[in-house]
Parts: C-alpha cells; structure tokens; sequence
C-alpha cells in the first residue's frame, strides 16, 4: 500500500469583519492549526489573519514549493498544493492562524483595560509598581506632542 499525498485546497476569504480559512471538500486539514469549525459542511478555521500574497510568494520561492494561487477581489486567495509542497503550505497558514490568535489577544486586552474605572485602572498601575500619577502625566505630554504634529498651525 502506498502512501497517500496529501493535498491543501483552501480558500482566504473576508468573512463579515474577519478573515476566514476555508478547505476544500476532501483538502487535508492539518491538526496542528488549531480547532476546526465542522458546524458546515465546509470546515474553517476563524479568525485567521488577512493573507500576505506577496509573502507567500516568496515563502514558496524560498521554500521550493510551488502552488497555484488565485487572488480574490477582496484581498482574499484561493490556494491549492500538494505532497511536499501542501505541508509547506500548512506551515505558512499556521502563521496565520497565529497572528490572529495574536491580534485578537491584544484586542481583547484593549477592551478591557478600556473598561476599567480611573481608579481601577490606577490600582492595576500601582499593582505593577507603576506610580499612576506619572504615567498619566507621561501620557498626557505624548498625546499632546503626537496632536501638535498632526493638527496643522
């Protein structure tokens, strides 16, 4: 019995204010990007970050893995690859898939503090040994610098 070569069909598409990864009916699905949404009858992964069309091709170039590619309207790409070449794509989509789970961390992080009071967030500050006082006063001459290079005189 032969191994089977496996063969990455995905597509990189906006999906309302994300992206999302999407395979192809009978694509592998490599385990190692993280949980897959099987509620469809095509399984995603989401969020994934926007992909980097230009970064690909130089992945692939420096790689020696050729895929076919075909850029969508919206930023987006459909991707197809096989044997050696699908398992260096899976590895470029990992990276996606980890900036995403980057960025949204961040984001979340973002909120939160956003939703702090003054003084919980002051408390927060002093908690890392940060005098609150300070960083608002730091805070308040790099906003004020930052506005007088861009609001034109």
């Amino acid at each position: 019995m032969t191994a089977k070569t496996p063969v990455l069909d995905v597509l990189i598409a906006r999906d309302r204010d994300a992206w999302r990864l999407y395979f192809a009916p009978g694509s592998w699905v490599p385990g190692f990007l993280g949980p897959v949404d099987t509620s469809t009858i095509i399984q995603s992964i989401s969020p994934v970050s926007r992909p980097d069309l230009d970064d690909l091709e130089l992945f692939a170039r420096e790689t020696d893995s050729p895929c076919e590619r075909r850029a969508s309207a919206d930023g987006g790409v459909e991707i197809r690859a096989s044997g050696r070449s699908a398992i260096t794509l899976a590895v470029w989509l990992e990276e996606l898939v980890r900036k995403a789970e980057e960025e949204t961390a961040v984001r979340k992080e973002g909120e939160r503090v956003a939703a702090l009071t003054d003084a919980e967030l002051d408390a927060e500050l002093a908690a890392w040994g940060i005098d609150p006082k300070a960083a608002r006063a730091r805070g308040a001459a790099l906003a004020a610098k930052l506005l007088a290079k861009r609001v034109p005189k």
